[in-house]
């Protein structure tokens, strides 16, 4: 069904799903489309569509969402807030769901609330609906979107709100920085650690089939009150990374078991207390010594390989590569040449692979991405995702294969100079 002329207003709007969202509802449907924009920096994608309303605020203002609420048919509500303090993602994630559902309720307008399927926990093995006990102890930006869902429901249930909650899986495609910018800008830099030989399941889920499963909750009545999984084709996760390693023409990979890394996990907890400690005669340090012991072949291993250190430098190995060439020639390269320019990025679309990584840390070492608790969890589940109720109830059935998925992705990895 068509949203033809539909007045619809989209929060996260420039985030990855919500810009595909209305890049599809423009083209596709010929909606009249509002998007309550946080920071106009970030929405260069949707400013192409002349016809699309910006409609300046934050979904933590509840004026603001009122205000972008009126005279609106449907709201999708994509804003999510991965970083940050705790408190901050509470305000995005939960207290900003609550300011849409008041708004949505006073308005009559029907809300799609985007969650995720991380608030499952991602149990170890088995097939999972939507029956499966919530689990998301651990994660903040889980806990915070599963306040979001009750908080959605509970609108339902107590007041009569015409509320739908999706929860897509492992979201992948143009401008996803969760799974596809980050993974390739990982492999681009050093080595990407897999648990027990990447054999765990990855429940892959396309952008586009994303948004079709929004239409489809948007405008079927028997989804309304209701929760659905949204997934597509499954792999694992060795297929997922080795699909971006082919693209770059080089392995980066290694793989680990899973008892290592959790033994590693607990060795890193204990020594983050005494890290702090031990970080802060090093962090008032004056530039030039700090450099100099940085340059400084054994003296940088020994600093850069401080846990604490080495997760903040692979932070800023995740950086484009443009700043972060500017930050090494302003920050870590000599200053014996004050009047050299910094070097210019390389010339994009040479048409040659990406060479394999061989200098992504401050000691000339690849650097290496060891899975935190949460993706170790993620890594090692053998859970495959069932859309059984989505297709039931909504006629969702991907359209998408992992294989024409991937292949989609490339063309922009390639346009991007990614790969």
């Amino acid at each position: 069904m068509k949203l033809t002329d539909k007045r619809i207003l989209v929060t996260g709007g420039t985030g990855f799903i919500g810009s595909r969202l209305v890049e599809i509802l423009m083209l596709d449907h010929q909606a009249k489309v509002r998007v309550l924009v946080r920071n106009f920096s970030r929405a260069s994608r949707i400013a192409r569509f002349a016809e699309v309303q910006m409609a300046a605020g934050d979904i933590s203002d509840y004026d603001a969402v009122d205000r972008a609420m009126e005279n609106c048919d449907i709201v999708f509500h994509c804003a999510y807030d991965f970083s940050g303090q705790p408190q901050q993602r509470q305000q995005v994630n939960a207290n900003g769901t609550e300011n849409v559902a008041k708004a949505a309720l006073k308005h009559g307008t029907r809300m799609i609330h985007i969650s995720t399927i991380d608030v499952y926990g991602w149990p170890a093995e088995g097939k999972l609906d939507e029956s499966f006990a919530r689990q998301p102890e651990g994660n903040i930006y889980a806990e915070t979107k599963l306040e979001g869902e009750a908080i959605a429901l509970d609108y339902h249930q107590k007041h009569g709100l015409s509320v739908t909650v999706l929860q897509p899986t492992i979201v992948y495609g143009p401008f996803s920085r969760p799974w596809t910018i980050n993974p390739v800008k990982q492999l681009s830099t050093g080595q990407v650690v897999l648990v027990d030989e990447g054999q765990g399941c990855c429940n892959t889920v396309y952008v586009d089939d994303v948004v079709q499963a929004m239409v489809l909750a948007a405008t079927k009545e028997e989804a309304i009150g209701e929760v659905f999984l949204i997934s597509g084709e499954p792999v694992t996760w060795s297929a997922f990374y080795g699909t971006y390693e082919k693209m770059l023409g080089y392995k980066s990979t290694v793989s680990m078991p899973a008892a290592k890394l959790e033994q590693r996990l607990k060795l890193d907890s204990t020594a983050k207390s005494s890290n702090a400690a031990a970080l802060k005669p090093v962090a008032t340090l004056p530039q030039p010594r700090l450099v100099f012991m940085l340059q400084n072949t054994d003296v940088g291993d020994r600093i850069i390989y401080v846990p604490l250190v080495h997760k903040f430098y692979n932070f800023l190995q995740a950086l484009p590569k443009p700043l972060w060439q500017l930050l090494k020639f302003n920050v870590i390269k000599p200053t014996s040449e004050p009047n050299k320019q910094p070097p210019k990025p390389a010339s994009p679309k040479n048409n040659k692979k990406k060479p394999a990584p061989t200098s992504a840390t401050l000691t000339g070492e690849p650097a290496i991405y060891f899975p935190d608790a949460w993706k170790l969890k993620l890594y090692r589940s053998k859970v495959e995702v069932q859309t059984d109720k989505a297709e039931r109830l909504l006629g969702y059935k991907p359209r998408v294969s992992f294989e024409q998925g991937m292949k989609m992705t490339q063309k922009y990895l390639e346009w991007a100079d990614l790969v």
